[in-house]
């Protein structure tokens, strides 16, 4: 999914560029730099997304995948603390280990609710990269990004109904 959006921002670079040249300069540039960076250099403004930064670390932890021994006990223990929110929000796979038994970060990512999640996340943040065009000095060129790749979320059963559709074709809980 961020691999997806950072191609769908890459998108719209070359016809940007004839409004301002520098704009190019943004296809190099982190995912970050360019959600932000493109609506600033067209001098507008686009309200801050921490869960797309939270998204795109998660992206690059699984991409990049290290193991490694991280600081923390109990279900902290091998969780980048970058990612630590992850596991606050409810994101991770939290299942009653047995005892003495760390469940590694690989293992914990798993999780059908951090997947919707992510995919949530990209659809607000194309959503709102959209809007931000019309603070621009380019408020038609919003007409340039289609975000309807990333709504497709929306057709699945979400984390929070699991039950309801669990319950309704017959499906019983693992745990």
């Amino acid at each position: 999914m961020v691999t997806g959006f950072d191609s769908w921002l890459n998108e719209g670079m070359k016809f940007f560029s004839m409004i301002n040249e520098d704009i190019l300069e943004l296809a190099e540039a982190s995912t970050m730099d360019k959600y932000y960076g493109l609506i600033k250099k067209l001098e507008g403004n686009i309200p801050p997304n921490n869960d797309l930064d939270l998204v795109i670390k998660t992206r690059h932890e699984i991409v990049h995948y290290l193991p490694r021994d991280t600081p923390g006990k109990g279900p902290r223990k091998f969780i980048p603390q970058d990612l630590w929110p992850l596991n606050k929000k409810g994101l991770l796979l939290n299942y009653p280990p047995p005892p003495d038994v760390e469940i590694p970060f690989g293992q914990r990512i798993t999780s059908y609710r951090l997947a919707y999640w992510a995919w949530e996340t990209v659809d607000i943040a194309a959503t709102n990269f959209v809007s931000a065009f019309s603070s621009t000095k380019c408020p038609g060129c919003s007409g340039l990004y289609e975000t309807s790749i990333f709504k497709m979320y929306k057709s699945v059963t979400s984390p929070e109904d699991l039950d309801k559709y669990d319950a309704l074709h017959g499906i019983k809980s693992w745990l």
